[in-house]
């Protein structure tokens, strides 16, 4: 590994219970190009993890730290980003790995676009045995976009192929880390994004394919208390930090309401596709129409035929719109 004392990144691995991928995360950070530090962070772990970074440690030369107690993802995530002092830092999952350019492509990127906050990069889909399944990229041509395009666009979604995202000191710095989104568990990251662009950064993107993200199976996939946690963070984000942000700039709120108005539709198919504990279902109704933020909303929540039919029929239709747009757009490539 590049380790030493002029590395202008760091690359911090969070891991929980992920030991058996947590040595090709590492190892991908060994081969890279350029010189890089890295810590690795165990949130207290139930596994072997702490072993697994004792082995590594014999191989490699790395800071690691061994949480007695388990922080959470946001909250680990926010100490983390704090204990690098170099000028960038790069946030690398322990299921997720980097192939040896990503350093310094995206580093190189970062010093020509001073105002840039993070980079992002294409990536790999990757089973849960590491086999390529497919490309992920942006439909974005820029490699740097200013904070205020950045904004508007963070209003359809997080803006990223994956968490996968080298950042500058500085622009963290400017918000405190994240600070205060320790509840916001799935999406924290999202809220992370529109508080650096409301803070005026923008980002950079390279369309090269430089690490690799693992897709998890359906039995790994999210349980209804996870997509409670992940609905009630998305009205956080929305009546929170994007709210405030559109107020500093005079924009109109009419563009949040009706994102808000989709997201509560699209996200009411769990109450169809999700298994229940006692209460949970309300929880969730409750949710939902919390993060619809109209009483339009309520007629899509109930348990009831109607209410089922018309989710149904509307998701439907959207779905119908995406296949038409794809449909559409193969047509027009096809006549150039």
């Amino acid at each position: 590994m590049p380790l030493n004392d002029i590395a202008r990144c760091t690359v911090c691995i969070p891991t929980y219970n992920q030991s058996k991928h947590l040595r090709i995360a590492v190892e991908s950070v060994a081969g890279q190009t350029a010189p890089v530090r890295l810590i690795v962070s165990n949130d207290a772990s139930t596994d072997d993890t702490a072993d697994v970074i004792a082995e590594l440690q014999r191989r490699y030369s790395f800071t690691a730290v061994n949480h007695e107690k388990n922080r959470g993802i946001s909250a680990h995530l926010q100490w983390l980003l704090r204990q690098p002092e170099t000028p960038l830092i790069m946030r690398l999952d322990s299921d997720d790995f980097l192939r040896s350019g990503y350093i310094e492509e995206l580093q190189g990127l970062m010093e020509r676009y001073p105002k840039a906050g993070y980079a992002h990069c294409a990536i790999m889909e990757v089973d849960e045995e590491g086999r390529p399944i497919a490309e992920r990229r942006l439909a974005r041509v820029q490699e740097y976009e200013d904070s205020e395009r950045v904004l508007r666009r963070l209003v359809k979604g997080y803006q990223v192929t994956a968490n996968v995202i080298m950042f500058r000191r500085d622009a963290l710095a400017s918000v405190d880390f994240g600070g205060g989104s320790e509840k916001l568990n799935f999406v924290e990251d999202y809220d992370l994004s529109v508080r650096l662009a409301d803070a005026g950064w923008g980002n950079v993107y390279s369309g090269k394919i430089l690490a690799s993200y693992r897709m998890w199976g359906d039995a790994s996939r999210p349980v209804a208390g996870r997509k409670l946690t992940e609905v009630r963070g998305l009205t956080q984000i929305f009546t929170g930090s994007l709210q405030s942000a559109f107020a500093r700039r005079g924009w109109s709120m009419r563009t949040l309401q009706k994102r808000r108005f989709q997201l509560a539709l699209a996200n009411s198919e769990v109450l169809d596709r999700s298994t229940f504990a006692p209460g949970e279902r309300e929880q969730m109704s409750h949710a939902l129409m919390e993060l619809g933020g109209t009483k339009r909303v309520a007629m899509f929540m109930g348990e009831s035929l109607l209410p089922r039919t018309i989710r149904k029929s509307v998701l439907a239709t959207a779905e119908t719109k995406v296949e038409i747009k794809r449909w559409i757009k193969r047509v027009l490539l096809r006549r150039e």
